[in-house]
């Protein structure tokens, strides 16, 4: 949800550069620092961990697909004579073949393939010298997202939670420029860096504390899922809508690259299903 309200108030403010670079680093974000972090804190307490692999090798190679597609538009600027309005047609047709994946994963999650997200993880071998703490209630991934996810709205509020984070977020866009000029920082980091950050939940870490991996692992990897897959997609159509013509799936080739390597170390490190710091 931040993040897509970050997206519309950047393309609504014609930051389209800025835009592009946030969508990958909220994607790396979550990949990377809210992954490694929750495997930190979690091993911690606990020697070893354990989740789903076939879950988590699951959306890892979705996510691969999804950036594999976003690649394209990107390598036929690079490597041919595709023209902007070429590129331009490239995405938009790719965001609609990706939105449509991303219902299929969708259906496939929450109607024809239930319980594979049910399946409860081993217990992960605790270290002596701690004591245990708070526990969430035993249960496979599917459920326990579903539990945080009321857990959270409930105690925050919905709409004045939505409410704030909007006018949080309103801020932080207007005042990139502000930023750049005052603060000295490169356009690269606050774009990559700062406003990722903005939409960092801390949730997956707290329950990899609680030796609920399985958790943890299906909340970062569904975020950077609904980013890929919904939000890049679905700015890119919303775009076009709005006949901003700037706003494609080309990104910079380094960002891009630095994405696809990402997603292969991460589809490699989760393929036992354990983890530890």
């Amino acid at each position: 949800m931040v993040q897509l309200i970050t997206s519309i108030l950047l393309l609504k403010s014609r930051q389209v550069d800025t835009l592009r670079a946030s969508l990958l680093g909220s994607i790396l974000t979550n990949l990377l620092m809210m992954t490694g972090l929750g495997f930190l804190l979690g091993g911690f307490k606990h020697i070893e961990q354990y989740f789903s692999a076939a879950v988590a090798q699951t959306i890892s190679m979705l996510l691969l697909l999804a950036v594999v597609s976003l690649v394209i538009p990107t390598a036929s600027h690079i490597m041919t004579n595709t023209t902007p309005g070429g590129i331009l047609a490239q995405s938009r047709g790719t965001s609609v073949v990706i939105l449509i994946s991303y219902g299929l994963w969708v259906l496939f999650q929450l109607k024809t393939n239930q319980s594979m997200f049910r399946e409860p993880a081993k217990p992960s071998l605790k270290r002596p010298s701690l004591k245990r703490k708070l526990e969430i209630e035993e249960g496979g991934a599917f459920r326990g997202i579903a539990q945080i996810g009321a857990a959270t709205v409930a105690a925050s509020g919905g709409g004045v939670s939505t409410a704030l984070i909007g006018f949080n977020t309103s801020f932080a866009t207007d005042s990139i420029q502000g930023v750049l000029q005052h603060a000295g920082l490169s356009k690269t980091f606050l774009r990559l860096i700062i406003l990722p950050i903005l939409s960092v939940d801390p949730t997956s870490i707290f329950v990899a504390m609680q030796d609920k991996m399985d958790i943890s692992i299906s909340l970062t990897l569904e975020r950077c899922m609904q980013t890929c897959l919904m939000v890049v997609p679905l700015v890119v159509l919303l775009a076009w809508c709005m006949k901003i013509d700037t706003m494609t799936l080309e990104f910079d080739s380094f960002s891009i690259t630095a994405l696809f390597a990402s997603i292969i170390i991460v589809t490699y490190v989760v393929q036992e299903g354990k983890s530890n710091w």
